[in-house]
């Protein structure tokens, strides 16, 4: 599976590069995200350093906080509404998938003691 690694300066470079070519994903780059308090030049993870998700059909987060929001980490990490679509298509469940102006999760669950509604918005 594409991967895009989401990283800060947090963790020595080549720790990351480590940790990378351990995981089980096919590594198609590394999004920077801030903090450099490890870095010494550029950093070598081994693979591109990019500015987007690209292609990628997952985001493997291995920042820290607080270089990164629990909102803005959804927002990166949150698959794109078509495969979303297509994976709850292969579990068989009906749902409505849409891009929200910021991150979102409502849902309605519906079990043998009726419905239950689930809002939850992130806030930045």
């Amino acid at each position: 599976m594409r991967a895009i690694a989401i990283v800060d300066g947090e963790h020595y470079p080549e720790v990351v590069r480590a940790a990378l070519e351990e995981l089980p994903y096919d590594f198609v780059g590394v999004m920077f995200v801030g903090g450099s308090e490890k870095l010494r030049g550029a950093p070598d993870y081994g693979v591109p350093v990019v500015e987007d998700a690209g292609g990628a059909e997952i985001a493997v987060d291995l920042s820290d906080e607080p270089v990164l929001s629990p909102a803005r980490r959804f927002e990166l990490a949150s698959p794109r509404p078509d495969e979303l679509k297509s994976v709850l298509s292969r579990l068989h469940l009906d749902a409505t998938v849409a891009k929200a102006p910021q991150p979102t999760l409502r849902a309605d669950l519906t079990g043998p003691k009726g419905k239950l509604p689930l809002p939850a918005s992130a806030q930045r």
